[in-house]
Order: C-alpha cells, then structure tokens, then sequence
C-alpha cells in the first residue's frame, strides 16, 4: 500500500498514513496524532518538487578516473558483464 501524506489544518501537523490506491480519495477518518481532532485532516498535495532532468548533462571530467576507481571495487564475475553491456554500446566500462 503507498503512504499519503496528511495535514492538520488546526495544528499543522503533518504526517503520514498508508492508504489503499482505491481508498487514497477518500475523507480521512483518522484522528490528528498530534491534536486528536479528525475533522480537520486533508491530504497534503505539497509533496516533495518532481525530478528535472537535464539531457544535455555531460560526464564531468574526472569521469573515467571516477569509473576506473569503482570498477577496482566490483568483483571480477561482475565487471565481466559489465564490460560485456559496456561493449554493446561501444565502449568497455571502466576502461573506455
């Protein structure tokens, strides 16, 4: 079940609660945590700010020294197949 955000508008509280997707309409009928009044509880829409993404990011340029460190980390069994996937794109992972 997710977890929805709540918010007292008599004491502002916040909190959280897990609600079936089919129920996540719904008047909550949950008592305040803080307060105890469950007249005054509405789902709170101000929830964390949606990732941007920037398609024109580049790798910074310490990138490959970056790479090279992490790949010493993987286990050998590992850094095969990702050097197998890294080939398919052209490039061989933590070398390229």
């Amino acid at each position: 079940m997710p977890t929805y955000d709540y918010r007292c508008s008599r004491c502002d509280h916040s909190f959280e609660l897990f609600q079936s997707i089919s129920n996540r309409d719904t008047p909550c009928s949950h008592p305040c945590p803080h307060c105890g009044v469950s007249e005054s509880i509405q789902r709170d829409w101000i929830g964390s700010p949606a990732a941007a993404v920037d398609m024109n990011l580049t790798p910074g340029a310490d990138f490959k020294e970056v790479m090279k460190k992490v790949s010493k980390g993987v286990p050998k069994r590992f850094r095969e197949n990702l050097d197998q996937a890294a080939s398919r794109r052209g490039t061989v992972w933590g070398n390229g």
